[in-house]
């Protein structure tokens, strides 16, 4: 009877610390599918784009239509993240001004970008890249008295995914970005074949426009 005891306590303990340790392999894999759901959010997580102005020129083309003038625009995108590369799936620049007659302070459009559709761009972290964009001018418009003295800004509307190592197979969704750059000059006052800021122009985040 003695030993007939003996294993059954021994039984009884061996059940109950088995039920422990399923809790405590439990409660391991629950922090560790914690620990790396963390750690895939921290990698993915969007990172802040800087966006800047470098240079601006614009003079008439002569592969530009009758009317029309052509402004080159140099876009500074600085990536400082150290995880995520940056994939540019579109990126379109505008130009807008204001004055008191076009609706109460309410931006107009003046000419666009030719390169949002054939954007194709990844970029590394802690990376700065030029993005070279041209933009078509309506140059009717700019001999009116009231633009000739009028700044523009620049209005730059980007879709980006973020990317893991570089690979596409590990990437976020597609997020859109939205900035807008005061250029400070009114373009007919500014007529040049390549002008570069001393300072870069910073731009800050927008409404989208598209």
């Amino acid at each position: 009877m003695a030993t007939s005891s003996t294993k059954q306590l021994w039984s009884r303990s061996s059940w109950r610390w088995s039920t422990k340790q399923y809790i405590l392999v439990g409660l391991a894999g629950t922090l560790g599918a914690t620990a790396v759901v963390i750690a895939i959010s921290a990698l993915f997580s969007p990172t802040e784009m800087d966006f800047s102005i470098t240079k601006a020129s614009h003079r008439l083309s002569s592969e530009a239509e009758d009317g029309m003038q052509m402004m080159n625009l140099t876009v500074a995108v600085a990536n400082p993240g150290c995880r995520a590369w940056v994939e540019y799936r579109r990126l379109d620049v505008s130009l807008w001004y204001t004055t008191p007659r076009n609706g109460g302070g309410v931006p107009s459009w003046l000419g666009s970008s030719l390169i949002g559709q054939t954007a194709a761009v990844v970029q590394p972290p802690r990376n700065t890249t030029a993005i070279e964009v041209p933009v078509v001018l309506l140059f009717k418009g700019l001999a009116e008295g009231e633009m000739r003295s009028t700044t523009v800004s620049v209005q730059v509307d980007a879709t980006v995914r973020f990317l893991i190592a570089g690979m596409r197979l590990a990437c976020t969704r597609p997020y859109h970005i939205a900035v807008s750059c005061n250029l400070g000059f009114a373009l007919s006052d500014n007529a040049t074949t390549g002008s570069s800021f001393r300072n870069p122009v910073n731009c800050h985040a927008a409404a989208p426009r598209n």
